[in-house]
């Protein structure tokens, strides 16, 4: 964090004074870190009063200031300076999760209710949220199929799978995909893992294991 400042409006200009910080975003890998300049207005009342307090240390190059912080309608923008045209993205400042200034927590974001504080940040985050929650669908598979494996779980699957594979036909490929919604998923599942099939979590699918020759 750095630049924590408030605008005032100019002689003619017609808006409320409102505190502004930019921030320096890390993307990328961790190996191939980059930087994201995010010139913010900040709207989230906590967030300004929390910038509002810590200036001084935010505009101390001394010092280092970091944050978790959440954005709406960023929009790219660009200026002409000296060494030619700078561009940086302009962006609305809801909320600071917290700010550390020099490792130290100085703020953190406080909700009157705990549990809508997670409600709040989980939809402010919809969409990552979401996709962890898909990719990790998967992963919950295979976790279960290791525990069976090793005979944490895998009782009531075997004793299933004995009265049930007499009662329905199944003819799986060499790769088998199952859905959870299947109302015989864990009859499948079962004769899969009974007959060789290994869970590969990169296709997402049953595999079966060949036999070495």
């Amino acid at each position: 964090m750095n630049r924590a400042r408030l605008v005032k409006p100019k002689q003619g200009q017609d808006f409320e004074s409102y505190y502004a910080v930019s921030i320096s975003a890390l993307c990328g890998p961790a190996d191939k870190v980059q930087y994201r300049k995010i010139d913010t207005k900040i709207v989230g009342k906590q967030a300004a009063e929390a910038v509002e307090a810590n200036m001084d240390a935010i505009n101390d190059e001394n010092k280092k200031v970091t944050c978790v912080f959440t954005v709406a309608d960023m929009m790219p923008n660009s200026y002409d300076g000296k060494d030619g045209t700078k561009y940086f993205l302009d962006a609305r400042l809801l909320k600071l999760k917290f700010i550390k200034v020099d490792g130290k927590v100085v703020f953190e974001h406080v909700e009157a209710n705990a549990e809508g504080e997670a409600k709040t940040e989980q939809s402010e985050t919809v969409q990552p949220k979401t996709e962890q929650s898909q990719a990790s669908m998967p992963e919950t598979e295979q976790t279960t199929d290791e525990a069976e494996t090793t005979g944490s779980a895998g009782s009531n699957d075997t004793g299933d799978s004995d009265s049930s594979d007499s009662t329905f036909e199944y003819e799986p490929g060499e790769t088998e995909s199952l859905s959870k919604d299947d109302p015989d998923f864990e009859r499948k599942k079962a004769y899969l893992k009974e007959n060789g099939y290994r869970w590969n979590p990169e296709s997402k699918s049953w595999v079966k294991k060949q036999n070495a020759a």
